[in-house]
């Protein structure tokens, strides 16, 4: 699904998606962001087409204390829940 967002905004999420260390580039234009600030905590798989963002999947990030690692819950279905936390986390 593609993600819209204003020039600047892209700017932005771009240069998250390029240098976080949060975010890992996959083949090709994916790329991985973990958005551990929000909550509950999101994981998105990203494409990059040109000029356009597309989410491919997004999903929950829960913490396992035992561990002390994060899993991947349940997948994410509000759209805007998850353009606002890219936002967001790319304003950061």
């Amino acid at each position: 699904m593609k993600l819209n967002y204003t020039q600047d905004e892209m700017r932005a999420i771009c240069a998250f998606l390029e240098n976080n260390e949060d975010c890992e580039r996959l083949p090709g234009n994916e790329f991985v962001a973990d958005l551990y600030d929000e909550s509950p905590c999101l994981t998105l798989n990203l494409s990059l087409e040109k000029d356009e963002l597309h989410l491919l999947a997004a999903a929950e990030l829960l913490f396992d204390e035992e561990l002390d690692a994060y899993y991947m819950g349940d997948a994410v279905e509000d759209i805007a829940k998850v353009s606002e936390a890219l936002l967001r986390a790319a304003k950061a």
